[in-house]
């Protein structure tokens, strides 16, 4: 028992959680730059794809709690696939690293 105390305060500074920032606390794909988002899309990276895609859906979902029935709607009509693909077709056309939770908020703001 003793050796796992000493194990914990050793591994302590590790399972710390990173710094937040002003516009809230992002894991995962969330963080990931877009020129990782299209190297994942391109190649064969199966774990990875399953992250960003449930990330994407995850962000989308979220947000749909606090828009209104005009956005929602839209949501529905698209799809889970499509909302994903446009997502992630988007980190095709701008800066390399422009993080995939900024460009999903900017996509958002500007389907009102």
């Amino acid at each position: 028992m003793k050796n796992v105390f000493k194990a914990m305060i050793l591994a302590a500074p590790l399972l710390a959680p990173l710094p937040g920032h002003s516009d809230g606390y992002v894991m995962g794909a969330g963080r990931w730059p877009c020129s990782k988002v299209v190297e994942v899309i391109d190649g064969e990276h199966t774990g990875d794809y399953f992250q960003m895609a449930g990330w994407i859906l995850g962000f989308w979902s979220r947000e749909s709690l606090d828009q209104g029935d005009a956005f929602n709607n839209k949501l529905e009509e698209v799809g889970g696939a499509g909302i994903f693909q446009f997502t992630t077709e988007a980190c095709r056309k701008v800066a390399p690293e422009t993080l995939l939770y900024e460009l999903t908020q900017q996509i958002i703001e500007s389907s009102h």
